[in-house]
């Protein structure tokens, strides 16, 4: 029954997409985290009016640590360092950790604490910088957002 089981959901979390948004807007689509590990994720960007602006049909949300670039592909870094707390989050329930500090520079760190679901804040200089919040949903990662709702990543 179990392998059953696994053989009816497998399909559903291999061919899970996330859509990227800003402010509110979906800009765009993601379609796996393999590449958090090097540094960045790639997505599409399916809205058009976004598509125009950018030049692109494709982005690259990357972090301070990650040393390359892609030749027609939209460049965009990642300030508010979701991805260090995306990263945290994809692994989250192998190993629920309830606090944990993320050294990023010198001057600036990152503060994930959690329960059911997480709380992220940045810290720079000694001040907070920026904060958000982790969704799960069934044991799984399903959303990723900066409180001021300026980038999120979601599970649709």
């Amino acid at each position: 029954m179990k392998k059953l089981l696994l053989f009816i959901l497998l399909p559903i979390f291999l061919n899970a997409s996330y859509n990227v948004y800003f402010y509110e807007m979906k800009l765009g689509n993601i379609k796996t985290f393999d590449t958090l590990k090097d540094n960045y994720v790639l997505g599409d960007i399916t809205n058009g009016f976004a598509r125009w602006l950018a030049g692109k049909d494709k982005i690259c949300l990357y972090n301070d640590d990650f040393k390359g670039s892609f030749e027609n592909i939209k460049m965009k870094k990642d300030s508010r360092h979701i991805l260090k707390a995306l990263d945290f989050a994809i692994d989250y329930p192998k190993h629920q950790i309830k606090y944990k500090k993320i050294v990023i520079s010198d001057d600036r760190y990152m503060i994930l604490k959690c329960d059911k679901n997480c709380t992220f804040t940045t810290i720079k200089k000694g001040e907070e910088n920026h904060k958000g919040s982790i969704i799960f949903k069934d044991n799984a990662f399903y959303s990723i957002y900066s409180d001021d709702k300026a980038v999120e990543i979601r599970r649709d």
